[in-house]
């Protein structure tokens, strides 16, 4: 477990003094594999079921050991070291059982040490591996939900006490093929269920940064707009003083000034009967126009009245930023948003158009993936846009003609 374990974990953050308090606790932590007291039980004759029992509380001690040792390396929370060491534990009682079939089915492979070992040394460091690469992408792995992490553990702990009672002694039993297949399959569904809640709670992580970011511009939204109608309220009555002056001051000069004073009017904001959404528009379209992108919306805020206001701000910032990011080096002329959404048949269509340069790129189930050079830390936009989409029991799909990419989102609710 040890190794999967220092794996996993260097995607972490490190404590001070990280080779040395690595080198100690390593030590400590090899040092509880050999003392374990269940070890002499066998020669002491204590037979089953309480051999298996206490074996298998044996290995808990020792996990709960290694948890320890772990969280005084690794400069992350006590339940976030237990959740990966958890994954450890998935992958190493994996292996583990399948190297005890191999040595059911071919009893002269226990005496191959460097093969015997080799199927279980090697698995468990290539899987780590590869979890440490996908935590890396994630850039780290906030837990999304206690509730699963409580199933999670509790299934880990009942796959380990099935499995202790499958003896290679009694291979003639068919069951204990039944024990360890099984006891493989839950290792492979459990890990699964933890890089899924891996994957949600970096996504809940991402729209809580959203969450925070919204109640700022909200507030900063407030006070531009107040200072707004103020102003535009003072020019409005200089521009009726001006013009009191008619035929005693030169048409030309009076004239001149209205375009002066026009000139200094804000660029009227959007008014959509959503604050979140105005909140979002209006700082998107002034980033638009810093970069001589055309950005063209049409929609009715009151059709969001049912939607939660982070959700409004997030689903639009996201769509709107993936179209500046798409559009912002491409010729004049082709710097176009068009973004609008309507209601149909009880459901919310948004739909997103933009040109874009290049090839898209596809994953896993046509996954649109990120274009940027640097992948750590993107591609959570369309992710994110997913998500909320779930969340309303709706769905997302994209398709290009050309160079044009056209999104739509279709959200289901109680559409006033």
């Amino acid at each position: 477990i040890l190794l999967p374990s220092i794996i996993i974990l260097l995607a972490a953050p490190k404590r001070k003094n990280f080779v040395l308090r690595l080198v100690i606790f390593t030590l400590i932590a090899l040092a509880s594999a050999v003392t374990i007291p269940y070890r002499p039980l066998e020669s002491m004759g204590v037979g089953e079921p309480w051999y298996s029992i206490i074996t298998a509380f044996g290995y808990l001690i020792h996990f709960g050991v290694l948890i320890v040792c772990m969280y005084f390396v690794f400069d992350i929370k006590f339940i976030e070291c237990f959740f990966c060491c958890l994954m450890s534990y998935n992958i190493q009682h994996g292996t583990y059982c399948v190297s005890k079939i191999f040595e059911l089915l071919f009893p002269p492979y226990h005496n191959l040490g460097f093969l015997y070992m080799g199927l279980q040394w090697i698995p468990n460091g290539l899987i780590a591996y590869f979890i440490y690469r996908y935590l890396i992408t994630k850039q780290g792995f906030k837990i999304r939900s206690t509730d699963m992490f409580i199933a999670i553990s509790c299934g880990i702990l009942v796959n380990i006490f099935v499995s202790s009672f499958a003896k290679c002694d009694t291979a003639e039993s068919e069951y204990v093929y039944y024990f360890l297949g099984t006891s493989v399959i839950a290792c492979v569904a459990l890990l699964s269920l933890q890089l899924f809640n891996v994957s949600e709670g970096v996504m809940l992580q991402k729209l809580e940064e959203t969450k925070i970011m919204w109640n700022e511009d909200r507030h900063n939204y407030k006070i531009q707009k107040k200072v707004q109608d103020e102003f535009d309220m003072k020019v409005h009555d200089l521009k009726h003083f001006i013009h009191m002056f008619e035929g005693q001051v030169d048409p030309a000069q009076i004239e001149k000034m209205d375009e002066i004073l026009q000139g200094r009017q804000f660029i009227n904001l959007y008014e959509t009967n959503s604050l979140a959404l105005d909140v979002i528009l209006n700082m998107k379209n002034q980033d638009c126009l810093s970069k001589g992108i055309q950005f063209n919306f049409s929609g009715d805020g009151n059709l969001l009245s049912f939607m939660d206001d982070n959700d409004v701000y997030a689903l639009f910032g996201n769509i709107i930023d993936n179209s500046i990011d798409a559009v912002k080096n491409l010729p004049k002329d082709q710097r176009i948003i068009n973004l609008s959404f309507f209601s149909e048949i009880g459901s919310l269509i948004i739909t997103n158009e933009n040109y874009f340069s290049g090839n898209l790129s596809y994953g896993k189930n046509k996954t649109l993936l990120t274009t940027k050079t640097h992948k750590q830390g993107h591609g959570y936009g369309l992710a994110s846009i997913k998500y909320i989409a779930k969340k309303y029991k709706g769905d997302v799909t994209f398709h290009t003609e050309g160079n044009q990419f056209f999104l739509t989102v279709m959200i289901k609710g109680n559409i006033k």
